[in-house]
């Protein structure tokens, strides 16, 4: 194994790392605030920074103006750090903690790897990690996943540096202070997880029970001291809302047993998304099987499966259990998501790594037959972008342009390379390129696309028509949606217009007197229920946008209540 103080000695190495962290870099951070808010996800995370700062509260912010946070702290506390780059909140400063984290990730991943299986497979596997659909998908969002995976797979990669140089005992106080991080993100999932796979790894390594459990329960309590006293101070401030929020998110989610169904899905769903989720590299291995001896896939017996894990070195085995154990745990629960599963995504981009150079030396062909594909896609959604008769953006504007030169030309000089019959370079043009496909979508289709769905230009909307500082008032069937876009875009001014619901846990029961005269948004069939159950007010549509809310998938319009007037007496 490499030394790590002897790593970057060489010359070579230095410019691989630099030349990686430039395509990383221009693969997440120049993209992150063209595309507005159009999900509901995304503003609800930001918002909540938002409300930090304008509350002065970092413990428990209130937004919507009964509404706490469903997460910890953390993403939001990096988001109000960010905004000291940005001069504010706004889509870049929410996004760039996302994006860092996977920057410092797919480095941590490369080092990782160089040290253990050479310079070109640690590269290799960073960028593959890093141009996977659902990684970049997660690096480019304003949502706690990336940050949580880069603590929890930190966490595990440095528990595993200390277990290779020092055996079981001692404390990595490193995988500590990510452990932390990665509670302060979502839960003790993110110091349970990592435990659970480095127990299970020690166990399968032969070493003993008892000292391995202490030793990494040690290291578990460590790092629950910070969210500890987070903790107590959100019970200060939440009281049994926060409590029951926090049991719920983090035991009824797991247990399948919380009030309202969120993300369930059948056993199945983790093998889709997971294939789903390494494209374009998950091709690599459906052509792969065209390789396979039929006896190769016979079903090896329980004495065979013991050889192969005895024969295993500390890596192969690592890797292994890492994405055995936290792709069953996430089976377990009823609500499944795609992004659960990211954690075994590094360790996934080092077996496709190792599957793409097996088939340029074994299967020079059908290696070719991926590189096709991959260049013939790349140059086909350049064309698509800049033709302006395909239909695929409104207005090919000169940055358009600009931006699919790069996919066209990776792609012809991946094709240039094919005939080198060096697979490094091969390998490394056909990941630039798919490096390439992600900037022309981050920097030019999904602006165009997405921007129309956006709730922004309704906010606006409202911003021109309501008094600075006066309230706008909300009004949606489901006590569990809100207008998150709406409300990020106008400053977090909007409130609910009646009381809350029990439906809603992360809503304070708060009695908030309402305006007798104002201004509302929601959905138009509302209106015949709320003139029903309010009849002392009028209810007048001022403003039709003719536009279905980005957060609700519904139609919204901009109402004008007041009181009603007395009818005359005649």
């Amino acid at each position: 194994m490499m030394n790590q103080s002897s790593l970057f000695r060489n010359r070579h190495t230095q410019l691989a790392f630099a030349a990686m962290i430039i395509v990383l870099i221009i693969t997440y951070i120049p993209w992150l605030g063209l595309t507005d808010f159009n999900t509901k996800g995304e503003p609800r995370e930001a918002i909540v920074a938002l409300s930090m700062i304008q509350s002065d509260n970092y413990i428990l912010p209130v937004s919507m103006g009964v509404d706490i946070p469903y997460k910890p702290p953390f993403l939001a506390w990096l988001i109000v750090g960010a905004s000291h780059l940005t001069n504010g909140i706004n889509e870049f400063a929410s996004r760039l903690p996302s994006a860092i984290s996977a920057i410092i990730l797919s480095i941590g991943i490369a080092l990782f790897y160089t040290r253990r299986k050479g310079l070109f497979i640690g590269i290799a596997t960073a960028l593959i990690f890093s141009t996977s659909i659902e990684v970049w998908r997660a690096a480019m969002a304003c949502r706690v996943d990336m940050t949580l995976t880069a603590c929890m797979v930190g966490a595990l990669l440095l528990l595993q540096l200390r277990y290779t140089q020092k055996g079981v005992s001692g404390i990595s106080w490193g995988a500590v202070l990510l452990m932390t991080g990665a509670m302060l993100t979502k839960g003790p999932v993110g110091i349970i997880l990592p435990c659970l796979v480095m127990m299970i790894y020690y166990l399968a390594r032969g070493e003993q029970f008892l000292q391995a459990f202490l030793w990494l329960s040690l290291t578990a309590v460590m790092a629950t001291i910070v969210p500890a006293i987070w903790y107590a101070a959100a019970i200060g401030q939440g009281g049994d809302t926060f409590i029951n929020l926090v049991i719920e998110e983090n035991f009824g989610r797991f247990l399948g047993k919380m009030s309202y169904d969120s993300h369930v899905n059948p056993w199945w769903y983790n093998f889709v998304t997971l294939a789903a989720g390494m494209l374009p590299y998950t091709l690599v291995a459906v052509i792969a099987l065209f390789a396979t001896r039929i006896n190769c896939l016979a079903k090896p017996t329980l004495s065979k499966w013991r050889q192969r894990l005895a024969g295993m070195d500390k890596t192969e085995l690592f890797n292994i259990t890492v994405i055995a154990v936290i792709f069953i745990f996430y089976c377990i629960p009823k609500s499944k998501r795609s992004v659960y599963l990211l954690p075994i995504y590094p360790f996934v981009a080092y077996y496709i790594c190792l599957l793409l150079k097996w088939l340029y030396y074994n299967h020079h062909r059908l290696s070719n037959i991926y590189t096709i594909l991959i260049t013939t896609v790349s140059i086909a959604i350049s064309a698509a972008t800049v033709i302006p008769v395909t239909g695929l953006l409104p207005d090919v504007s000169l940055w358009s342009r600009f931006i699919a030169i790069f996919p066209v030309s990776a792609a012809i000089a991946t094709l240039y390379f094919i005939k080198r019959h060096d697979y490094k370079v091969v390998m490394m043009s056909i990941i630039v390129t798919t490096a390439s496909i992600f900037w022309l979508v981050s920097g030019s289709l999904l602006p165009a696309i997405l921007n129309q769905k956006s709730d922004r230009h309704v906010a606006l909307t409202l911003q021109q028509l309501v008094s600075p500082g006066e309230p706008i008032y909300t009004s949606i069937d489901d006590p569990m949606l809100r207008y998150y876009t709406i409300g990020f875009y106008t400053g977090d001014r909007l409130r609910l217009f009646d009381k809350p619901t029990t439906g809603a846990s992360a809503t304070l029961q708060i009695n908030a007197p309402v305006s007798t005269d104002g201004w509302l948004i929601t959905a138009p069939q509302n209106l015949p229920k709320l003139r029903e159950q309010h009849p002392g007010l009028t209810f007048k549509t001022a403003v039709n946008p003719g536009h279905r809310s980005c957060d609700t998938r519904d139609s919204v319009v901009i109402v004008r209540f007041y009181p009603r007037q007395p009818e005359s007496q005649f």
